[in-house]
């Protein structure tokens, strides 16, 4: 279990989570918190899965103070200027959205938000073992964590999904012509 990270404040939909040194988290990276007793396997509890959808510095330096550190490193007034553990000082906070929770198999719109203060994983694919494949799976695509494929293949009822219009809503650049060609 790889922890990336941290619950530090937020709202509905917009969950503050700080990163662990050392660790990356990307933008459309599945996250995890966990609510279960410690001591559980993963999965006996209930889980939260969570969307990266943006990524911003934090320090503890206010500013100011960086601008003029910057600005002194910058042009050549000192070489090593820090004055607290890099590690502690500047960090980089991540913006999540609880997008499913998964209570005993079963999954159900998060209603609620993570523990305060709650420890934050990588997703593994035991965490969508709640997945099922529908009688006329027509095959949309593989789950992606940030950059990486992870293997696990989304079909969604084809009888249902050619029955009706389909509106498939993002961004340039998100997929949205190679999934109607996939289709």
């Amino acid at each position: 279990m790889e922890i990336v990270g941290q619950v530090i404040a937020g709202e509905y939909g917009e969950i503050l989570v700080r990163q662990k040194s050392e660790k990356d988290i990307e933008l459309g990276e599945l996250l995890v918190s966990d609510s279960g007793s410690p001591g559980e396997k993963a999965g006996d509890g209930e889980r939260t899965i969570l969307h990266v959808y943006n990524l911003v510095y934090g320090s503890q330096i206010s500013p100011k103070s960086l601008e003029l550190l910057s600005g002194m490193m910058l042009e050549g007034y000192g070489s090593d200027l820090g004055f607290m553990e890099p590690a502690l000082r500047n960090y980089v906070l991540a913006q999540l959205k609880g997008i499913v929770s998964v209570k005993n198999g079963k999954a159900h719109v998060p209603k609620s938000l993570p523990k305060f203060f709650s420890e934050i994983r990588k997703i593994a694919k035991s965490d969508l073992d709640f997945l099922e494949n529908p009688e006329n799976p027509l095959f949309v695509g593989n789950i992606r964590s940030g950059s990486k494929d992870m293997g696990i293949a989304i079909n969604l009822d084809g009888k249902d999904v050619l029955s009706h219009h389909v509106l498939i809503p993002a961004t340039t650049g998100r997929g949205k012509s190679n999934l109607v060609r996939v289709m």
